[in-house]
């Protein structure tokens, strides 16, 4: 008896809660309401993300996407400068006979793919030896990106571009360019080039 008492309470205020409903409008100025705040935290979100991107540097055809300066300072020491063209520029301190730069591609995922590329970032600069026994106990890896990023996960898709491993060789200019979805580095003088040829 009392299950049917209880079944029949909720039946009643259900019927008066459909009747308040439908007889006051707030349910779609509710809605309306709602609607309107998703659609300002959506708008937040793309600013947020547009000011994390803002100092990324975007790709432009025929320009380096970055350009390295290598200086000796020792024995298998070496200083190397890595300049972006949005003019930050990132220097490490590498040990070894070759170096390697990787660089974050970021693409826009979904609806936002129309926009193109979002911007690249210095993903790692790394260093390494000859000697297979050197390289295992002194290979050094570099790597600049910061926590900040990942929130973006959800709106940027990333690719990861490889230029593979150059020797170090003092003085050596090298730029650094995109080509068939490979990252290549170009010696640009001729200390890179000798360094190039060896």
């Amino acid at each position: 008896m009392a299950i049917w008492s209880l079944l029949g309470a909720s039946l009643v205020l259900a019927l008066a809660g459909a009747v308040v409903l439908l007889r006051h409008r707030w349910l779609r100025g509710w809605l309306i309401g709602s609607a309107g705040l998703a659609l300002w935290g959506a708008a937040g979100v793309l600013v947020w993300a547009v000011l994390l991107l803002q100092p990324l540097p975007r790709a432009v055809d025929g320009q380096p996407l970055a350009t390295v300066s290598i200086r000796a300072e020792g024995p298998q020491q070496y200083q190397l400068s890595v300049a972006l063209p949005n003019g930050d520029v990132h220097d490490y301190a590498l040990r070894g006979d070759l170096w390697q730069l990787d660089l974050q591609w970021l693409q826009w995922r979904s609806l936002l793919a129309w926009l193109g590329p979002a911007g690249y970032r210095l993903q790692e600069v790394s260093g390494r030896y000859l000697v297979l026994e050197q390289d295992r106990a002194q290979a050094e890896v570099h790597n600049p990106v910061a926590n900040r990023w990942q929130p973006l996960q959800w709106l940027t898709h990333e690719q990861l571009l490889s230029a593979r491993f150059l020797p170090l060789a003092d003085g050596a200019l090298f730029e650094v360019v995109r080509a068939g979805g490979v990252l290549q580095a170009r010696p640009l003088n001729g200390a890179a080039e000798a360094a190039w040829r060896d």
